[in-house]
């Protein structure tokens, strides 16, 4: 999906991360949350605190590194 086509919803949601790390270092997942949410701002909800419910994971290492996000209303 293309952000840039999203009008921003007001309603409340809840989002899903998985985050697959490009080596096994040592990381905090909870520093990779204010950039992502934030970064949606605007496009997909109007402020971050219509999110009721944050669910984030450590995937698999994966060469490059990669993160996945559902985002649903409820």
């Amino acid at each position: 999906m293309i952000l840039g086509s999203l009008k921003p919803r007001e309603c409340k949601f809840i989002v899903t991360i998985k985050l697959f790390m490009p080596d096994k270092r040592k990381r905090d997942i909870d520093n990779y949350l204010k950039i992502l949410l934030d970064s949606l701002t605007g496009k997909v909800w109007v402020d971050d605190c219509q999110i009721d419910c944050i669910v984030i994971s450590r995937e698999e290492v994966i060469k490059g590194g990669r993160v996945t996000l559902d985002v649903r209303e409820i």
